[in-house]
């Protein structure tokens, strides 16, 4: 077993006691493994020892530059060049293959042009340094050549291809004998039965157990005389002389080939917490106000080790939060610039608590409103999933990720209710929203309804075209397009045809705004980036609302659409899985250098790629183009901005696309959507003008393939940068994490604020009290009007005399402990406090008793909030459990509890409804049976 993840080894003594793969961002075990094949760091290994003593014996520029290159190890890579030096034998691949193996030779001249152009661009680079090397051996004595490869695989047994009609013996791999089934069941139904009354063998290959079971779902009559499989397989093939035929669904749904490998893991990566704390953050204590986070502490309570956090207030105070109270602690997120710390013991928080509360209450009162009239608009209850969807989801050449998965579904479980749909998918570039919008399509389709998809842009509305086209059109159903790429004849055809509903779905820009377009039978509109639209046109869209169900695409949501939804008033489904085989991009900020523009499109042209070079001034941009001609001669540019007449930028586009140039100049119209598995670098020039949001959608424009991807980020001297240009550049650059459309939205709210949720401003209140603070408050409100009331408001305190803490020597990471401190202090139930637990034990292995007296004293916080316990204390072998006031416990409770204590019972009304224990004297753990004599009483109630 080879793994593309990472692998972790655990160790007993010497002796290896697992194997696991595990996903770098979430640290869980994905699965485990028997064992891994090792392969060597490098294609030429040697030991360092030995390449320190060949340079010792070395004299001239050679020795001196080998000596500056492995200074501090001889981990660069290129140093393959050493091998003839070194005397290392050279051998051609084929001698590394099992004897007997098999080979099939397709294009072969192809293969000999790729070989020699690799050839040449060795001698080219030995060339340029050789005056450097002198001593340096010529690429004919590191590589072996053309004609050597090429005798060695004459040497080895060849599968011969069966030429159409002939009767030789062999495979015929081109499988011509089938017409276009183009995604048509009924047509493979036709071919199936003609092939199995002949008596063949057929295999029906999927590239997943979900897409297999999709295609037995929609073949069910054939389950039991057909073989269904999974497998990599990309094109079929017929085995003549044994009377097999092999059929992938790739081509019974005429799909293009998207991916070329498997990987073995389960599911893409995943975003963590955005929240993470780093020394220094402003934090925002629910009770205590505004401080600066100082660390973990390790302080002593009652003679028993805590660690806390460490808060530092006004006048140098100091605040210390115990486990069981971080989740009244979150990062400060609000203005631009340091908040006011508070004074600690004074009433200004209060007030300014206060004073926010006030200001929130009646916009909750209007945002209550909103979300009854919503539920309560009587809306369309689409049909159910009919054979249509199923094809549709079968012909779907990706797998899906668990995420995509749950929100296709909260999509579909909206469209069949009465209520009108108003859903956010909110998700990473590329990381498959378009495909939930095209399923919730067709099912307001098979509803009899006509669908609306609203872009931002006109390139944006063609891409959205081609693919909603190439996804639909294995159905009897019309997808247009509205937009300056249509002529005004072209244009009014649509608009009849769409108000006679001869059209299923039209997509467009702002013109599906207009007063005069009317489409009469809406029943979904799909916006895609609708932060990209003005208030005016946000309006109309609320009344389009009211006429249909609505889903509404984004990666990177803006501060009063991410408030809304994170508070109900609309719903939100997060898509936070990347695709299989996506690599995360690789972010580069960089003064402006012809070498660095140079170097970064020859390195993608080289490879067969294509680059994007954003230049967002269009009155400069044609200056731009000569400077780039005269730096790149031998590389073809196209030049494209929105100020262009839409029939030559359509024909710029398309040329682009077909391959017909290297570079796409272009200002930021590319922005939105656009997606060109081919273009694999873009180069961002004054990447200082541009917002968050904007630089992450210009990102993530390239890395659409499993091809690795690069974002170079050109500025001007680092001293010339604003504040908030260094910020937002230094936060694009940290998270190139797959799925970090979530955190930067944060972060954008950090650097330029957030404000009234349903007002034009982008200030207020949250200035005051941070973000998380207010939107607390704002859920406080929302749940009192609605006459709701928020279990995360009891608060239990804990008097627990026990050592209960994560050691340093367990975790030695401070940032960790506080993730998992974090993520422990979070969890609500058990079940989610025993996942905590089992993520401890995959990623840090066994821990002592300290931490497992921790995850008792969390066990027992829940347990003894859901049973309105507002204190519990434990000191020596006596607990004690005072019931809030107002609260009794049941007498089935009481019952339970006399049954249940070990050995000492009594009531105390002193000091409210008491229940005092005494743990007999053999108990080793009283805090361990505290809790499970409260999970007791959880099941009794």
């Amino acid at each position: 077993f080879t793994s593309a993840n990472p692998v972790r080894c655990e160790f007993f003594g010497d002796f290896i006691d697992s194997i696991r793969v595990f996903s770098v961002l979430s640290q869980r075990s994905i699965e485990n493994i028997h064992q891994i094949a090792i392969i060597p760091r490098r294609e030429v290994p040697f030991a360092p020892e030995e390449l320190e003593t060949w340079i010792d014996c070395l004299d001239g520029p050679t020795a001196e530059v080998l000596r500056d290159k492995c200074l501090g190890g001889f981990e660069h890579p290129g140093l393959e060049w050493l091998a003839p030096l070194l005397q290392v034998e050279r051998e051609p691949l084929t001698a590394h293959l099992p004897e007997g193996t098999l080979t099939y030779l397709t294009d072969e001249a192809a293969i000999t042009e790729r070989l020699e152009k690799l050839h040449e661009d060795a001698e080219a680079l030995y060339e340029e340094f050789r005056s450097q090397l002198p001593t340096a051996p010529p690429p004919s004595q590191i590589y072996v050549g053309v004609d050597a490869l090429a005798d060695s695989l004459e040497r080895l047994p060849a599968v011969i291809e069966r030429p159409l009609g002939s009767t030789a013996t062999g495979v015929n791999f081109h499988f011509k004998e089938h017409p276009s089934f183009n995604g048509q069941i009924s047509l493979l139904r036709q071919m199936l039965d003609g092939w199995l009354s002949e008596r063949k063998t057929v295999f029906l290959m999927s590239d997943n157990q979900l897409q297999r079971d999709r295609l037995q779902e929609l073949l069910p009559e054939y389950v039991e005389r057909v073989h269904f499989a999974v497998s990599s397989l990309q094109r079929g093939f017929v085995l003549p002389d044994i009377e097999t035929i092999i059929l992938t669904d790739h081509q019974i749904f005429e799909r293009q080939v998207i991916r070329h490998r498997r990987r073995r893991f389960k599911e893409g990566q995943a975003i963590s917490s955005y929240n993470a704390l780093e020394i220094g953050d402003y934090i925002v204590h629910v009770d205590y106000g505004i401080g600066r986070y100082r660390g973990l502490k390790e302080i002593a309570i009652g003679g028993r080790k805590r660690e806390c956090l460490q808060i530092a207030y006004a006048d140098e105070d100091k605040l210390y939060v115990p486990i069981e109270q971080f989740g009244r602690v979150q990062k400060y997120v609000g203005k631009e610039g340091a908040p006011q710390l508070t004074k600690l013991g004074g009433k200004n928080w209060e007030k300014v608590k206060a004073r926010t509360k006030r200001a929130i209450a009646e916009m909750a009162e209007e945002l209550i409103r909103l979300y009854a009239a919503r539920k309560a608009r009587p809306g369309v209850a689409f049909p159910a999933d009919d054979d249509w969807m199923r094809q549709l989801e079968a012909s779907f050449p990706f797998e899906e990720t668990a995420d995509q998965l749950t929100a296709i579904t909260a999509v579909k479980t909206d469209m069949v209710k009465s209520a009108p749909m108003d859903r956010l998918i909110c998700g990473d570039v590329g990381f498959g929203k378009t495909e939930v919008a095209i399923r919730a399509a067709l099912k307001a389709i098979a509803g009899g309804k006509q669908v609306a998809v609203l872009v931002p842009t006109t390139i944006l509305a063609q891409q959205h075209l081609e693919t909603f086209r190439r996804r639909l059109g294995q159905f009897p159903l019309r997808v247009e397009m509205l937009s300056r790429f249509r002529t005004r004849a072209e244009q009014k055809q649509v608009i009849e045809e769409l108000k006679a509903q001869k059209i299923d779905v039209v997509i467009g820009t702002h013109r599906l705004l207009q007063k005069d377009l009317e489409i009469p039978n809406l029943g979904l509109i799909i916006v895609d980036e609708e932060q990209r639209f003005g208030v005016a046109h946000k309006e109309r869209l609320k009344r389009l609302r009211q006429l249909a169900d609505c889903l509404t695409l984004t990666a990177t949501p803006i501060p009063r659409t991410l408030q809304m939804s994170l508070l109900g008033a609309r719903d939100m489904s997060l898509i936070s899985t990347s695709p299989k085989d996506r690599q995360p991009i690789i972010t580069e900020i960089a003064e402006f250098d012809p070498k660095v523009v140079y170097e970064a499109v020859n390195f993608e042209v080289q490879r067969k790629g294509q680059v994007y070079f954003v230049h967002n001034r269009v009155e400069t941009i044609e200056s731009m183009h000569r400077y780039l001609s005269k730096l790149l001669p031998h590389i073809r540019i196209a030049v494209a901005h929105g100020q262009m007449h839409e029939h030559e930028l359509e024909d710029v586009m398309l040329g682009f696309l077909k391959k017909d140039y290297d570079i796409l100049l272009c200002s930021a119209i590319i922005e939105s959507g656009i997606d060109i598995p081919s273009v694999n670098t873009i180069i961002i020039n004054r990447a200082d003008r541009f917002g968050l949001a904007q630089l992450y959608q210009l990102r993530g424009r390239v890395g659409r393939s499993q091809q690795r991807a690069f974002a170079y980020l050109l500025v001007p001297p680092v001293k010339q940068l604003t504040d908030t240009a260094r910020k937002r550049l230094k936060a694009i650059e940290q998270h190139t994490d797959l799925g970090s459309g979530f955190h930067l939205a944060m972060k954008d709210l950090e650097i330029r604020g957030a404000g009234n949720l349903l007002g034009p401003q982008q200030h207020g209140f949250i200035e005051e009290v941070g973000f998380d603070l207010y939107c607390r408050l704002l859920e406080e409100a929302v749940a009192e009007l609605k006459g709701e009331s928020l279990e995360g408001d009891f608060e239990v305190k804990l008097e627990i005399d026990v050592d209960s803490y994560i050691p340093d020597t367990y975790i030695e990471d401070a940032r960790q402990r506080v993730e998992i401190y974090r993520k422990i202090a979070d969890a609500k139930t058990l079940a989610e406090l025993e996942a905590v637990q089992g993520e401890l034990e995959d990623r840090f292995g066994k821990y002592g008793e300290e931490t497992q007296n921790l995850l008792d004293l969390m066990a027992i916080n829940i347990l003894a909030r859901r049973q309105k316990i507002g204190r519990v204390r434990l000191a020596e072998r006596k607990l004690t459990m005072v019931y809030a006031e107002g609260e009794l416990p049941g007498k089935k409770q009481i019952e339970r509890l006399r049954v249940a204590a070990p050995d000492k019972i009594e009531f105390d009304s002193s000091e409210g409804f008491a229940v005092k224990i005494v743990f007999p004297e053999g108990e080793k753990r009283p805090i361990g049976a505290a809790r499970n004599l409260l999970l007791t009483q959880q099941v009794s109630v």
